[in-house]
């Protein structure tokens, strides 16, 4: 089932749209292209096409090196990349960055995929075309899925054109509180008629525990993103999931990362990714140093880019399990044995990962742990990998409802839920298995070793009021930079698009 959704989805998003920001251009002609029904299935199937590239490149370049999390400091020139990755880090992106508005016309990409689907299935006849599904399942996956894609854009952007039909022409902002009541809206209207785990036809689909988790999300973000504080709806959906009985913590911290991870306990929406059919898994292609090709038998080198730096690397503790998705220190090849050489301009030394980088422009060979969270394959022809990513999981949704129990005082019920995930990172000796006390800065480190490079890193600097503090290589910055600019080309595409506070 997850090759076939990934063969179909790589099919159909040859179809539809370029630049569906302003304007929808339909390419999916419903008289000629709806010939049977497995046309409709690859049809509706195309709104999951954008995410694949919007979540594991191009909203994480944003989210995570906006933070203290992750960086790509420069090597030689290498990575310097126009100095975007050094404006990213210090809050210092310009009204016109590739990066960002890649964001924005991927998940209208998305929305488009989903307004064209949903307006032709309101004339198809199913029945006639043999399709193999239900109308009310796919019609539920595509609101859910346009819900999700406009998520990613009120956390980024804030208020933004609320799109429903297709050919949309020049639409005006929406407000941040508009979005957010839209989403919200929506996820509750499908809830019940999208697919549950374990129905044989969810794995990889927008599930009603993926509407939840969103749901969660956006009630935890709510304070920030529309000035109403809703802890007490966080709390009821993350408990709806709780008490569903579908999902579990995996027994090991690295369970839901691993590169066969379709069957983990606690991953709720996932993106699936293949080497054959889809192939943008490619962390280690972008983490890894050049000569750690010879670790995990790669054919090629790596681009010795994003790594992380000494500071947030020191928030773990030695006795950490979670520690080990890091690599620091002294490398070596595949037998354990033989030192990896360094080989630009540190050639002729063995190489030792070094959690201190100097800055942003003066990153050496060496220079900033590297991340392998995600179980890395040994051997594969290329980088991608067939590591599926979760967008939410479990463990995140124990943690929400513990935030939200720390925020209203009950301090005893929010601890039993932070040690009971922190239990499986140590041994059952170890006196830091368990808190006895805690505040929030401390449950934000503790959030900051439980999410790394899970695209959760911004929301929550955000949610405590750091997101703007100096740290390593950045100063302090101005709030306006909590949300990102409209991309200038939207700007100049529609007279009726504003800028963001702080960008004009």
């Amino acid at each position: 089932m997850k090759k076939h959704i990934l063969l179909l989805t790589s099919i159909v998003f040859l179809y539809g749209c370029t630049d569906l920001s302003e304007t929808v251009y339909r390419e999916i002609v419903a008289d000629t292209y709806y010939v049977d029904g497995e046309a409709v299935v690859a049809a509706y199937l195309s709104v999951y096409g954008p995410l694949q590239d919007v979540w594991e490149e191009n909203y994480f370049n944003i989210t995570e090196f906006s933070t203290d999390e992750a960086c790509r400091p420069t090597r030689l020139q290498n990575g310097y990349d126009g100095g975007q990755w050094i404006r990213m880090h210090r809050h210092q992106w310009m009204v016109i960055e590739s990066r960002v508005e890649d964001v924005w016309n991927k998940c209208y990409k998305g929305i488009g995929f989903a307004n064209t689907c949903l307006a032709d299935f309101e004339t198809l006849d199913f029945e006639k075309l043999r399709v193999k599904g239900s109308r009310s399942q796919m019609i539920a996956e595509l609101r859910g899925m346009r819900a999700f894609y406009y998520y990613m854009l009120v956390d980024l952007f804030g208020g933004v054109p609320i799109v429903t039909k297709v050919n949309a022409d020049a639409p005006a902002r929406d407000s941040r509180e508009e979005v957010c009541k839209f989403i919200e809206t929506e996820l509750k209207a499908v809830l019940n008629d999208l697919p549950v785990k374990g129905s044989g036809n969810d794995y990889g689909k927008f599930t009603q525990g993926a509407a939840q988790s969103i749901l969660a999300k956006l009630y935890l973000n709510s304070e920030v993103w529309t000035g109403k504080e809703r802890r007490s709806d966080c709390i009821s959906v993350c408990n709806d999931i709780i008490n569903s009985g579908k999902y579990h913590l995996d027994a090991g911290w690295q369970d839901p990362f691993h590169y066969f991870n379709e069957n983990s306990a606690e991953n709720i929406f996932v993106i699936p990714y293949d080497q054959l059919h889809a192939t943008q898994m490619n962390y280690p292609g972008r983490f890894l140093h050049y000569t750690h090709a010879y670790t995990f038998g790669f054919p090629v080198p790596s681009s010795n880019g994003v790594c992380t730096e000494k500071s947030y690397y020191e928030k773990f503790k030695p006795n950490d399990k979670r520690i080990k998705q890091w690599l620091v220190g002294p490398q070596f090849m595949a037998d354990g044995k033989t030192p990896l050489p360094c080989v630009m301009d540190m050639a002729g030394q063995n190489l030792v990962l070094d959690p201190y980088i100097k800055n942003m422009e003066d990153g050496v060979e060496n220079s900033g742990v590297r991340n392998v969270k995600f179980q890395i394959q040994f051997g594969t022809p290329d980088y991608p990998q067939d590591n599926d990513i979760p967008v939410t999981r479990y463990a995140d949704i124990l943690m929400m409802k513990a935030e939200c129990l720390l925020r209203n005082n009950q301090k005893a019920e929010a601890l039993a839920i932070i040690n009971n995930c922190r239990a499986r990172c140590f041994d059952a000796s170890d006196p830091d298995r368990a808190y006895s006390d805690i505040t929030l800065d401390e449950f934000l480190d503790e959030r900051a070793r439980e999410f790394s490079y899970e695209c959760c890193r911004r929301q929550d600097l955000i949610r405590f009021g750091k997101f703007n503090d100096a740290w390593w290589d950045k100063p302090k910055t101005d709030p306006s930079r909590c949300l990102f600019p409209i991309p200038d080309a939207r700007i100049k595409a529609n007279p009726n698009m504003t800028q963001n506070p702080g960008y004009e």
